[in-house]
């Protein structure tokens, strides 16, 4: 409170030069300073709500009046602010530290480049790593049921990018690779190579020399600094200057908006509070007001980005499909970018749950109850039915690059569709109502699902319902 006082008594003489530089440690110590303190309180209230809520394994309705499934919930949302801040950092010993504070138990020398999902349901060995687009989860869930299992991850075991396990039992020195899931119920010996959905065994891992298991560390740590999706479009050519004069201009307007808010917080409501009341007491009520005005100018600074947006990229390039050096690529390049930066922002606030509302005014066709945060979804020629649930990592894209040229064409997803993690839509895809697509599934360009059906591979394959079952309510204790 004493620095919250001196700060603000002094914060006209810190904006003269050459006070103002001070600013910018002090603005670090605060954010790390809110990192913790916002560790703190996400770790109390969790121990809280899982004295109120403990975790169990099973499988329950979907239904907010269970209480198993109410507890998911509220974790869930306890620990979102706390993950937003961390994920600003990308430091993997504070994201160790996170999420062992949040319960999972993590051995030493853990490398996580991947997303970590219901914590009392997992566990992790020493020596591991996670790569890129890659996702650990305790739960499955349809539309009807939410079922809870244990993830348990042994000793020396990786992880390959765009692969996931999901209530499966891994041994020491397990290799998943890229596009492979473990499912629920599945278990590993140790010492074997996996692939496919659901995972089968391929090789083993003391067939590997070390050479070859360093080499594929390395890969994972190249994955994690690449940008797939800006190499891909790199043969399409932009005003790279003009695009960074727009983001420059939408950012500086939404700090505009924040300056006001704050200029209006210390000019009235300080100084109405400090004179009238005097002392501490207006001290305190003016700090205890702010996290309020720092929603408030988190909303200003969003909206206009927001406005100026739907500016910039209306109207939208046609779909159909462009030659790469075409006036028509370029533009679309231009305008995706544009909105991926602005659905960027809104990610890195506590309104990424209003990426839908945006998604919709930007022209794109979303139903009701849909759920997509944590999904990679291109921002256009979406067309999404009632109750779709998008899952971790999983991909929705609507523009691809085939046969050297630029594809654009719309996702179409029917109602009640449930996309597994890391899952992947190209291209013109579409899903019948009612299908569920499991852990790492691909559906290829222009490939229709039909409906009231189980999709799982690379590239789909349907898949009875009755295994659907298995995996949900009676899976196999199956070794291999």
């Amino acid at each position: 409170m004493v620095f919250g006082y001196l700060i603000i008594v002094n914060f006209p003489i810190l904006l003269t030069f050459p006070w103002f530089f001070l600013l910018i440690p002090i603005g670090i110590g605060l954010f790390f300073l809110l990192l913790f303190s916002t560790l703190l309180v996400t770790v109390i209230a969790m121990i809280f709500c899982n004295r109120a809520f403990p975790p169990r394994e099973g499988s329950y309705d979907l239904d907010l009046s269970v209480k198993d499934t109410r507890g998911w919930m509220y974790r869930r949302t306890i620990k979102s602010f706390a993950l937003l801040l961390f994920s600003l950092v990308e430091i993997n010993t504070l994201k160790v530290l996170m999420l062992r504070s949040f319960g999972i138990k993590i051995g030493k020398n853990v490398k996580l480049y991947g997303m970590l999902i219901d914590d009392p349901f997992i566990e992790i060995g020493d020596n591991f790593i996670l790569g890129r687009r890659a996702v650990i989860a305790g739960h499955l869930y349809d539309h009807i049921k939410l079922t809870f299992n244990k993830t348990i991850i042994g000793n020396n075991c990786i992880i390959e990018p765009v692969a996931g396990a999901v209530g499966a039992t891994l041994g020491d020195y397990t290799l998943i690779k890229h596009g492979c899931g473990a499912l629920r119920g599945q278990r590993t010996r140790g010492g074997g190579i996996f692939k496919g959905v659901p995972m089968s065994r391929v090789g083993n891992y003391s067939d590997l020399t070390p050479e070859e298991i360093q080499e594929i560390h390395d890969l994972i740590d190249l994955y994690n600094k690449r940008d797939i999706d800006k190499e891909k479009l790199k043969p399409i050519k932009i005003n790279s200057w003009k695009l960074n004069v727009y983001k420059i201009l939408m950012v500086i307007v939404g700090l505009l908006a924040i300056a006001g808010i704050g200029l209006i917080y210390y000019f009235t409501l300080f100084s109405l509070l400090y004179f009238q009341l005097g002392g501490f007491l207006g001290i305190f009520l003016a700090l205890f007001l702010i996290p309020f005005f720092i929603l408030f100018a988190l909303v200003l600074f969003v909206l206009p980005i927001v406005f100026i947006t739907k500016k910039i990229v209306t109207p939208s390039v046609p779909e159909g499909e462009y030659e790469l050096d075409s006036a028509e690529a370029s533009e679309w390049k231009f305008k995706y970018l544009v909105k991926k930066f602005c659905l960027s922002i809104i990610h890195s606030t506590p309104f990424a749950i209003l990426d839908v509302f945006v998604l919709m005014y930007l022209g794109n066709k979303i139903g009701k109850n849909c759920v997509i945060k944590e999904g990679i979804v291109d921002p256009e020629y979406l067309d999404l039915g009632d109750y779709v649930i998008i899952s971790a990592l999983s991909r929705v894209h609507t523009h691809n690059i085939i046969d050297g040229k630029l594809v654009l064409k719309g996702i179409k997803i029917g109602d009640k569709v449930v996309l597994g993690g890391v899952s992947h839509l190209d291209v013109g895809a579409e899903i019948g109502e009612n299908s569920l697509l499991g852990i790492a599934t691909y559906v290829k360009p222009n490939k229709k699902l039909k409906p009231n059906a189980l999709y799982m591979g690379n590239p789909a394959i349907k898949y009875p319902k009755e295994l659907l079952k298995r995996i949900w309510i009676e899976p196999d204790k199956e070794v291999i």
